[in-house]
């Protein structure tokens, strides 16, 4: 019972973080563009942390 009840809270959470839980709103390929957009945020703000508090450079490639 704990493990379908953490499942059904974990994929809650899941959803909502994309901002579209409302079932009229419910799309895959929508939904797919924000989780892209969350995983694109989160790698960014690894970037500023590190140039942040580490002082390394934002893009060392680029240069």
């Amino acid at each position: 019972m704990r493990k379908r009840l953490a499942l059904a809270m974990a994929s809650w959470v899941l959803i909502s973080m994309s901002g579209c839980i409302w079932p009229l709103n419910w799309s895959v390929a929508h939904n797919k563009r924000h989780f892209r957009r969350i995983w694109i945020q989160w790698k960014e703000l690894e970037t500023d942390i590190d140039a942040v508090i580490f002082g390394l450079e934002r893009y060392p490639a680029d240069e």
